[in-house]
């Protein structure tokens, strides 16, 4: 009977100190409020790279565009210098 009362003790001990490492309700409050400041601010970052990329991606576009008019007026050019 001794042995069952000592493993009876030990596990209302255990059950304790297992209770005793849940978080309260404020202290989960706290961390589902970190979370969603956490996510939003992933959510943000990430419209702002979505942004940066768009304007990555005109600005390669708008460049080409510089490059094939260049193009374009060099051959003009060419084109001027033997019609004359």
């Amino acid at each position: 009977m001794a042995k069952r009362d000592a493993y009876v003790k030990m596990v209302r001990t255990k059950t304790g100190e297992a209770f005793e490492e849940c978080p309260t309700t404020d202290e989960l409050n706290n961390m589902k409020k970190v979370v969603w400041e956490l996510s939003l601010i992933l959510k943000k970052a990430h419209e702002k790279e979505h942004s940066n990329i768009s304007q990555l991606t005109a600005a390669q576009e708008f460049g080409d565009l510089v490059s094939f008019m260049k193009a374009q007026l060099h051959v003009a050019r060419n084109v001027k210098k033997h019609c004359y």
